[in-house]
């Protein structure tokens, strides 16, 4: 600021201030305009002057003005707890609750977590949960978040009872609860499988798309012997991977087990149509490869058994030829050769290479016995396969074996029944249910192996349908609240979830999806993805028809500049949305790909049409917004100042960006925009001349503008004066600090905070 400029405005803080005019009509748009303003701020670029103090000081005005408004009060809570004042926040959120009976999960639960965190002792949040738990107002699926909260807490002081008894109160109210699936499995004392099935199982229903969960669920499935229930969860598991993700999501450990587990169940022939084309994906897993080969010589086809083996040795042989292999890497290419090829000599050599060098090993000694075992030296091969049966598998195959040949039967039977006891999966099991086929000798089931089926058997799994085709079950849509809008007016977007389904489908970060959506806009060759979340206000459970609507605003930041700028242009908004985001290695993604959302256009008219003309143009714009100064509403008249300062922006924008018509440039213009200006500050309501004084954000601070800033400064409305010191000092002019000195020692709290950011920042 010059010092003309300055002298300005100290005269003018000496003059009579302009009238406060009435809040009340005002209160609600002015405090619209406020939430607006911070939400900008969040959404701003880190180097924004004064960015997270100036977000508080909005905040705070906005909620003075409209204390019961949601998004307020959400953004106000966010703000408290960012400097720690959680008692204030919870009180934030609990009034957003309390004015509109928020039935939002979300919401509430981070209402919860606030009140917790404000009591350090334990048997304070011991009492406010049970309190919590006791308050049949509050939706179901909040009472078991805080049971399950008691739970970790009794566990956490050793009260293993008690924990259990609130674990299973969550589980009564949500069945789904994935704290309390948890905590009952982890407060049990050598849980049985039936208990981890029954875990697994809860947390699965309540996440259908848990791929890793499937996983685990149809592994322990698969090692009780229950093989074709296991299935059940792979195919589960491989779909659900597979929709959201392609073959790319599908890992070659987790193809393993389910190629595995179709072989113990015998399906041999479904093996091999659903995982050769795995085998291009994973061209060079042994482990796969080796159960390709099994599963060719079951069906009988030899040959593409024999091209298989081939395949494997090429791998399992060094790429060089005087490279030298590690003693695993001999006794894999000797076991490879004794079981593959069935070439026990050449199996024995290798074997022998590795004992040399690693006589201990486990592996090596019992590929070394089963080699010479093989090769037709049993009594050699008895003792260090007695020794090794205790704890391996294969062993135990080929000893018993062995003693079958040597006339043991009983010996014989009872080492397969201590073999499969162990495991109930893989080849060397079944290698020993064949030989026990063989034999005629019964295999005991795995202990609960019947109890833990009849788990399974009593579970409605038809929910799982969910994560594998969501779009069966739920809906997103996305809609402009208007098609088009003019200059200054809010670009809002509408979007509904809806259960399209006929079973409930649950909502939160664990269920079938997360009730937010990311917004992105493109704007010619602009792609601004820096836009307000949007979040549905949605129960733990959206039942069957029911739906959850939400808005959002989305002229923030970059955007909204943008805008301001470009008045007399009629652009067009696309917006794209990300239902359920997720943070990928390429970006931001859907955790649903399938429930695509269709983008919508917003169009943003320019503020005169087509009458661009040197001599139609400045009459239409001024007469217009000089009519509506005179005689609109309170929001009528905030519009034309907001168009005002669009106008005024764009008069003054770079000239490197897109020239303005000359008409605009002009000093007639010019001079009758600055008389618009003039007559906004003056307007009888505060929430008009905060407006006004809001929107020049966007102006490059000339002097013309400056000079006419000066009753602002002791205008008898706070907001207005605080909307001053905001401006003056992200305008940040040497001149300004004497004015921001004095705000700074005004008598509203708002203002000294917001004139405050500025004088400390240039103390600095």
């Amino acid at each position: 600021m010059n010092k003309r400029a300055l002298c300005s405005c100290i005269v003018a803080m000496v003059l009579p201030s302009v009238a406060a005019g009435s809040h009340t009509e005002a209160e609600k748009p002015a405090a619209t305009g406020l939430l607006h303003s911070a939400v900008g701020m969040v959404h701003a670029p880190p180097e924004t002057p004064a960015r997270a103090g100036r977000l508080v000081v909005l905040t705070r005005y906005a909620a003075r003005l409209d204390p019961e408004d949601a998004e307020t009060c959400r953004l106000l809570a966010a703000v408290y707890e960012s400097q720690g004042r959680l008692a204030e926040a919870a009180d934030a959120i609990e009034s957003c609750i309390a004015a509109h009976q928020d039935r939002c999960h979300h919401t509430n639960c981070r209402w919860l977590e606030l009140l917790l965190r404000q009591r350090e002792r334990a048997e304070q949040r011991v009492s406010l949960l049970e309190d919590m738990l006791a308050d049949e107002d509050l939706p179901a699926g909040v009472r078991a978040v805080a049971a399950a909260r008691l739970g970790r807490l009794h566990r956490g002081r050793g009260e293993v009872e008690q924990a259990r008894l609130a674990y299973l109160t969550s589980l009564e109210l949500d069945p789904t609860n994935p704290d309390a699936a948890e905590g009952l499995l982890a407060v049990i004392d050598n849980p049985t499988a039936v208990d981890e099935a029954e875990s697994l199982l809860r947390l699965l229903l309540g996440n259908p798309k848990a791929v890793a969960i499937a996983w685990d669920l149809a592994a322990l499935l698969d090692s009780l012997g229950l093989h074709e229930r296991a299935l059940v969860f792979f195919e589960h598991a491989w779909d659900t991977a597979i929709a959201a993700g392609g073959r790319e999501a599908l890992s070659a450990s987790f193809v393993t087990e389910y190629f595995n587990t179709m072989l113990n169940a015998g399906m041999h022939a479904e093996a091999i149509r659903r995982f050769e084309p795995a085998l291009e994906q994973f061209s060079e897993h042994l482990d796969l490869l080796a159960l390709m080969v099994e599963a060719h010589r079951q069906t009988g086809d030899q040959d593409r058994a024999e091209r298989t083996a081939e395949r494997m040795l090429e791998l399992y042989m060094p790429e060089e030829a005087d490279e030298e292999l590690s003693p695993q890497e001999q006794a894999e290419l000797a076991w490879f050769h004794l079981m593959m090829l069935d070439d026990p000599p050449t199996a024995m050599e290798h074997a022998q290479r590795a004992a040399e060098d690693d006589p201990h090993d486990t592996f090596i000694r019992r590929v070394v016995a089963a080699s010479v075992y093989r090769a037709g030296d049993p009594e050699t091969a008895r003792q260090p396969l007695e020794q090794l049966s205790d704890r391996d598998v294969y062993a135990s195959v080929f000893l018993a074996e062995l003693l079958f040949e040597a006339g043991e039967s009983e010996a014989a039977a009872e080492t397969l029944r201590s073999a499969v006891r162990r495991n109930r999966s893989g080849p060397a099991y079944r290698k020993a249910r064949e030989l026990a086929g063989r034999e005629d000798i019964a295999l005991p089931p795995a202990e609960q192996a019947d109890e833990t089926a009849a788990v399974i058997d009593r579970s409605d799994l038809g929910v799982l349908a969910m994560g594998r085709s969501p779009e069966e079950f739920v809906s997103a849509e996305l809609s402009p609240t208007t098609e088009s809008v003019q200059v200054g007016e809010p670009i809002v977007v509408e979007a509904t979830l809806a259960n399209i389904g006929d079973v409930d489908v649950t909502v939160g970060d664990w269920g079938l999806l997360a009730p937010r959506m990311s917004l992105e806009v493109e704007l010619g060759e602009h792609r601004m993805t820096n836009m307000p979340l949007l979040r549905w206000p949605a129960p733990r459970r959206l039942a069957p028809g029911e739906s959850v609507s939400a808005s959002t605003r989305l002229d923030v930041a970059e955007l909204e500049e943008m805008l301001a700028r470009r008045p007399l242009e009629r652009l067009t908004l696309t917006v794209r949305a990300v239902l359920d985001p997720v943070q990928t290695s390429d970006g931001i993604a859907s955790a649903l790909p399938q429930l695509r959302v269709e983008p919508i256009s917003i169009v943003r008219e320019a503020l005169v049409g087509n009458h661009l003309d040197a001599q139609e143009a400045p009459v239409q714009i001024t007469e217009d917004l000089r009519e509506r100064l005179s005689e609109g509403s309170v929001e009528q008249r905030m519009l034309a100042a907001r168009q005002i300062g669009s106008l005024l922006a764009a008069a003054r924008r770079p000239r490197e960006e897109s020239p303005a018509p000359e008409w605009l440039e002009s000093n007639e213009t010019a001079e009758a925009l600055l008389e618009l200006l003039e007559r906004a500050l003056s307007d009888e309501s505060p929430a008009v001349r905060a407006e006004m004084i809001a929107v020049l954000h966007a102006c490059p601070p000339d002097e013309p503008i400056i000079a006419r800033l000066g009753s602002a400064v002791t205008d008898a409305s706070p907001l207005v004066r605080m909307r001053t010191a905001e401006l003056l000092g992200v305008w940040d002019k040497a001149g300004n600090r004497p004015v921001l000195e004095f705000l700074a020692e005004d008598d509203d709290d708002l203002v000294r905070d917001m004139a405050g950011l500025f004088v400390a920042r240039e103390d600095q």
